[in-house]
């Protein structure tokens, strides 16, 4: 199994992105190793790879000798313009795209950009927090498109991607009564 030293000031995201290809498997990086993906990692400490997400983006990182570092005092503030080219397309950014009834920042993020990738960028572009609300028809701007494929889709299909509380969803999910559902000796007891 493959393995990385940990560079100075790198998250577990950072490796994710860089060796695995994906932000999503941090999470298995992190299972993996025994942390949570909030953990602060020490320099030079031997961190398990799992199997690569995204090759096309391991080896964008590989190819230009990069190496993502989350905890950098040069890192940009929030407030500035930050311009990121991604590998995979050549489409222009888009401005002012209106936030539906339900959406948050990751709807936003597969919905206009194809892939939770560019969650922290658009977050940085609007000067939001990850876990903000959006209020319906607020503009925001939206970083380069991740995975055209995706918005192509969502577009041509007319799909607007809207996370639903499970208050508002209770109706939605079906009761499993009835004797299909029952287990011998929990709701069918047998004498």
């Amino acid at each position: 199994m493959a393995s990385i030293n940990v560079s100075e000031k790198q998250s577990v995201f950072d490796i994710a992105v860089q060796k695995l290809g994906s932000c999503e498997a941090a999470f298995v990086l992190a299972l993996q190793n025994g942390l949570s993906v909030c953990d602060e990692l020490a320099p030079g400490t031997c961190i398990e790879l799992p199997q690569q997400w995204n090759s096309k983006l391991a080896d964008y990182f590989t190819k230009k000798n990069l190496v993502p570092s989350t905890y950098s005092e040069e890192a940009a503030a929030p407030q500035e313009n930050i311009q990121v080219i991604y590998w995979s397309n050549d489409l222009e950014r888009v401005s002012g795209k209106k936030v539906s009834e339900r959406q948050s920042l990751f709807d936003v993020s597969l919905q206009y950009c194809g892939s939770l990738e560019a969650v922290m960028e658009l977050a940085l572009l609007n000067a939001l927090s990850l876990t903000d609300e959006l209020s319906p028809g607020q503009l925001l701007e939206i970083p380069n498109v991740v995975d055209g494929d995706v918005v192509s889709y969502f577009s041509n299909k007319g799909i607007v991607l809207e996370t639903v509380s499970q208050e508002d969803n209770e109706e939605a999910i079906p009761t499993l009564e009835g004797i299909d559902y029952w287990a011998i000796e929990v709701d069918f007891i047998v004498s």
